[in-house]
């Protein structure tokens, strides 16, 4: 009876920890984000429709609103205004205009995603600044954000699902299976017989063989949780 009702509480633990991680894995995987300066952008819950929220863990807040005919983009006390120029099966062209006036083309070729600026004189624009804080530098006090960076910010179909799913469940999965394998001794004589079982006659495996499968279920265990971390990013 006692048995049985460890068996239970075990049992409910287990689907409580599955579920809270499903919930949390849904969520953060569901998440779309964007990346300016290093810093990882998603969205936030706004009071109004026509504007939207993206917020960092140290970037600055970023501000989308949206008019009939253009964007506006404000940023560390800075106001941007994008307008989407041209939209065909083949490209999309956009128009940056920085607070300055300076006006910058920003083109997706074949719709792949990736952006290229140009500048008014039709040159491709390479940004060459220099970094601190993990943000780009001009002048004192003074910040560049490429036009291509917030192009993406302000087109959120630019926006990206954070994190890799695949990666994270098969490490899960793997880290469950290296802990079983660790703390079961009857799966380690499982995994022997249905790996030798066939060559030898009632084989028994040694001490040894304990040992080295418990060091390898740790060593793995341990490299699921880099993959774990690894697949957050």
């Amino acid at each position: 009876m006692k048995c049985s009702r460890d068996f239970i509480i075990k049992l409910i633990f287990i689907i409580v920890i599955a579920s809270a991680t499903s919930l949390w894995a849904y969520n953060y995987f569901s998440t779309k984000v964007f990346y300016i300066d290093d810093h990882k952008y998603s969205e936030k819950p706004t009071e109004s429709d026509r504007q939207t929220r993206y917020m960092a863990w140290s970037g600055e807040p970023i501000w989308i609103t949206q008019y009939p005919d253009y964007k506006q983009l404000q940023v560390n006390g800075e106001v941007y205004r994008l307008k989407e120029l041209e939209s065909t099966e083949y490209k999309r062209v956009y128009q940056v205009i920085y607070p300055n006036g300076n006006s910058y083309t920003v083109e997706d070729v074949n719709n792949s995603g990736f952006l290229m600026a140009y500048d008014k004189k039709g040159e491709l624009f390479i940004e060459l600044q220099v970094y601190s804080n993990h943000g780009s530098i001009l002048a004192q006090g003074e910040k560049f954000y490429h036009p291509s960076s917030l192009v993406t910010a302000a087109y959120d179909h630019y926006h990206q699902h954070q994190g890799n799913v695949f990666i994270f469940t098969l490490s899960i999965a793997c880290f469950i299976y290296c802990w079983y394998v660790y703390r079961k001794e009857s799966f380690q004589r499982f995994l022997f017989k249905i790996s030798y079982g066939v060559w030898v006659v009632d084989p028994e495996p040694s001490d040894m063989y304990f040992f080295a499968m418990r060091i390898s279920a740790i060593a793995v265990m341990v490299m699921s949780g880099l993959f774990v971390l690894y697949s957050l990013k």
